[in-house]
């Protein structure tokens, strides 16, 4: 257990039903969220989603417009080609 508290696996339920993903990713730290219910069940399916795009990044198969489109600051994401 850290200062913080115990380990989310890099997933949060937020404030205003919605889910928080954190993650690195050509070492660059992104927490972006997505709207869904922060219910028992939309969290675990979230750390899925997540372990599926850390197995992704660790490919270099990892798509980050594919992933989440509707990312605000997707012009500002680092193209790792």
């Amino acid at each position: 257990m850290s200062i913080r508290g115990p380990s989310t696996g890099g997933i949060r339920a937020k404030p205003n039903n919605r889910i928080q993903f954190d993650f690195m990713l050509d070492g660059v730290r992104y927490r972006l969220s997505i709207r869904r219910s922060p219910t028992t069940q939309n969290l675990q399916a979230a750390r899925e989603r997540l372990n599926g795009i850390r197995q992704r990044i660790r490919a270099s198969t990892f798509h980050f417009d594919e992933e989440f489109p509707g990312y605000r600051f997707l012009g500002r994401v680092i193209d790792p080609s």
